[in-house]
């Protein structure tokens, strides 16, 4: 009787104990997505033996400190945890073949996807970084040739992206890498040039030797203006009062010759006016004798002396006038006396 019943009983199979596959999911995922917070819930959740355990534990906490050591997590992390995710996948789980080819082509796409995205974002950083060290070597090329031109010349004046053919180069190949040529002012005793890099950044260079990139753009008043040549911002002192220089005390002019009139120019964008007046007259109102206003502020002007009734002696002066501000702002200057004669 006993002997038929354990065979009957032997005989029957006993249920299966039913997985708990979402547990085993959750800690694939949780492994995938957080590796860290995935050990964790691995150890509380999956369903899996201990030894297997231990060893997702130690190789997820093997790969994290390699990645932080070498600091490679710009392009190892978004491989090292999906990779192990779909070899968990294919060894733990019991999904369809079907799901676990699908699966892994979806983790390998989007890695890829992700490392493809990043590569390129760090080749065209690479490429800007590499045409902005180009312009700054070129623009250095620029300042360096300016002080070879001062040294024989004595002067800036004349120094531009024309000035020969070894500026007009250089200029041409700032201009291949940037869209345009570099910007350049210059005076006798001053200059400075500059060109854009992006939205925000100018690479400057001027007479004083500064060369370096700056986050204002120098074309604006008292910077690198044409009136102050300067990258970083120089503060105008407009003189209180206009000095001439020519012509000088005592010279004598003749009626229908041409003179320069110099002066010390204030600001190149605004006006003067000019007026010759005979200080023999025997009131102001009479004292003029010719004038001409609107005439560009640049410290010179050529004069014809007209023809009209002579005085005898030192009796004439110029007077320069810059009337652009307004009373009380009138910058004046007068010349010293000098003698008008005619043929």
């Amino acid at each position: 009787m006993d002997q038929e019943f354990q065979q009957k009983t032997s005989s029957q199979s006993l249920p299966e104990k039913k997985k708990n596959y979402w547990r085993d999911i959750l800690a694939i995922v949780a492994l995938f997505i957080f590796p860290i917070l995935g050990i964790v819930i691995m150890w509380f959740l999956a369903t899996w033996k201990k030894k297997t355990k231990i060893i997702f534990t130690l190789l997820i906490l093997y790969i994290t400190i390699i990645i932080i050591w070498w600091d490679f997590v710009i392009f190892v992390a978004p491989l090292a945890f999906p990779i192990l995710g779909v070899v968990a996948m294919w060894f733990l789980t019991s999904w369809s073949k079907e799901i676990k080819i699908a699966l892994t082509l979806l983790i390998i796409i989007i890695p890829s996807i992700i490392i493809s995205s990043l590569t390129w974002t760090l080749l065209t950083r690479f490429k800007e970084s590499s045409e902005k060290a180009r312009i700054l070597v070129k623009m250095k090329e620029v300042q360096s040739m300016a002080e070879t031109v001062y040294k024989e010349e004595k002067s800036y004046a004349n120094f531009d992206c024309n000035y020969n053919k070894e500026v007009e180069k250089l200029c041409k190949e700032i201009e291949e890498i940037v869209g345009s040529n570099p910007i350049i002012h210059q005076s006798e005793n001053e200059y400075c040039g500059y060109i854009k890099l992006d939205s925000e950044k100018y690479f400057c260079v001027d007479s004083t030797g500064f060369a370096d990139v700056i986050t204002v753009n120098p074309g604006q008043e008292n910077y690198c203006d044409g009136i102050t040549f300067a990258c970083s911002k120089k503060e105008v002192k407009i003189p209180k009062e206009i000095t001439i220089s020519s012509p000088a005390e005592g010279e004598i002019w003749t009626i229908g010759e041409t003179y320069q009139i110099r002066w010390t120019p204030t600001n190149p964008k605004e006006v003067v006016e000019i007026r010759l007046n005979d200080l023999s007259a025997p009131t102001a109102a009479l004292a003029n004798i010719w004038a001409k206003a609107n005439i560009p502020n640049t410290g010179e002007y050529s004069f014809t002396v007209p023809d009209f009734p002579l005085s005898v002696g030192n009796v004439y002066q110029i007077h320069i006038l810059n009337l652009t501000h307004g009373y009380p702002d009138v910058l004046e200057g007068y010349s010293g006396v000098f003698s008008i004669v005619s043929e």
